[in-house]
């Protein structure tokens, strides 16, 4: 079993979906979703799950992509997708 990546924190908002989020240092982007909606926080690897990046603009989306899938989160856009909407001709 693998760790999330360092600063990254994954949290089940309001019993719906998953985030993983990571503070970017702009303050309009780094929402604290915690303060608004219920959420709660695994202590543990929760096992298989869907989840939302809010991390800001990843150096290498694919190297992310599948070490959160070894950690048992899977991104809801695949590298493709996340290819597609960051590489707009």
């Amino acid at each position: 079993m693998h760790r999330l990546p360092e600063g990254c924190d994954l949290t089940l908002v309001e019993e719906e979906f998953w985030l993983l989020s990571k503070q970017t240092g702009n303050a309009a982007y780094d929402f604290p979703f915690d303060s608004t909606f219920a959420c709660r926080r695994p202590w543990a690897s929760p096992g298989d799950v869907t989840a939302i990046a809010r991390v800001g603009a990843p150096a290498d989306y694919d190297a992310l992509f599948a070490g959160l899938t070894s950690y048992g989160v899977k991104l809801i856009n695949s590298p493709r997708q996340h290819r597609n909407g960051s590489e707009l001709p």
